[in-house]
């Protein structure tokens, strides 16, 4: 059975700031975040079928210390101006799932807030294209 935490913390609609080389790391909602958003195809990775995921992976500090950091690879087929949909998506489904939700209720949310993100910051002409595009991926546009 499913845990709810009693509050769940109400997504920020603050810009994120994005390395322009791609490849960088980021606070998000107290989680310390690395991402990759110009991933090449693999088979056990991203591409057309699954253009983003996430998961948790351990960082090793000084001593005897570890930390999770939650990692996003975004594939490098995504058209550029849909990258920071997609890994804000990611962000969202790993901190529903932090707090306990499980899949696949944290993906429905996660898409909750990816939509309402992009309606805060595409164009409507953008928002128009990229539900477009989300539609065409496998199972009805889910990644």
């Amino acid at each position: 059975m499913e845990k709810i935490p009693p509050k769940v913390e109400t997504p920020s609609f603050e810009r994120l700031e994005l390395e322009p080389e791609g490849i960088g790391s980021l606070e998000f909602m107290g989680m310390k975040v690395r991402y990759v958003l110009d991933d090449p195809e693999e088979p056990n990775g991203t591409g057309p079928s699954k253009p983003a995921f996430f998961m948790f992976t351990q960082d090793y500090g000084y001593g005897a210390t570890t930390e999770d950091t939650l990692s996003v690879w975004i594939w490098e087929g995504v058209p550029k101006k849909f990258k920071e949909i997609l890994l804000y998506h990611e962000l969202m489904e790993g901190y529903y799932s932090q707090l306990g939700v499980e899949h696949p209720r944290s993906h429905e949310l996660a898409k909750k807030s990816h939509l309402a993100y992009a309606k805060q910051f595409l164009s409507a002409e953008d928002l128009n294209e990229f539900l477009e595009w989300q539609s065409q991926l496998p199972e009805g546009g889910t990644f």
